[in-house]
């Protein structure tokens, strides 16, 4: 019941949306400041190329990347002291949530739960174990496998099960 999330030559979704949260400020700031030299069919072009953009950011179907990209643009509106772009800006963070898709916003399971948020929930809760446990070094890169099980506080995560590779933890 989801859509594709786009990958483009990155072949990871998140890889994508990052290459287009650096670029996207970068072609509004053309849009804004260097449009007033620039000839029309250029300025909608350029105008044309950013709300592409914008639309590939959503396809990433990546809400932190969103959330990343509403920041950095937030800052871009405030840098230019433009009260009319930080109004639309706001105006586009009370309406999104009506015009969106709802699976779009609420990540579902195979129950109909929201499980990005029950995921992250014991992503963190493990990461801060490892914190507390080894709070100045922590442990090596790639070494999750062997340590996640040390850190794990209950016998199964729900949304281990929908995992296949989670058994080698087990």
């Amino acid at each position: 019941s989801t859509q594709i999330r786009l990958t483009g030559p990155f072949n990871q979704y998140g890889l994508l949306a990052a290459y287009l949260i650096a670029i996207l400020p970068v072609l509004l700031s053309s849009l804004f400041l260097a449009a007033k030299n620039l000839s029309r069919l250029k300025r909608i072009g350029l105008f044309l190329l950013t709300l592409f953009g914008f639309y590939l950011l959503y396809r990433t179907q990546s809400r932190g990347a969103w959330i990343a990209c509403f920041t950095s643009i937030t800052v871009f509106s405030l840098l230019l002291r433009n009260k009319w772009f930080f109004l639309f800006l706001l105006a586009v963070v009370v309406v999104a949530p009506f015009l969106l898709p709802r699976n779009t916003i609420i990540h579902l399971n195979g129950e109909g739960k929201e499980q990005s948020i029950i995921e992250r929930f014991y992503l963190w809760q493990r990461a801060t174990d490892v914190i507390k446990a080894k709070p100045l070094f922590g442990c090596v890169l790639k070494t999750n496998t062997r340590t996640i099980r040390r850190f794990t506080r209950q016998k199964s995560c729900p949304w281990e099960a929908n995992i296949p590779n989670m058994a080698i933890f087990k």
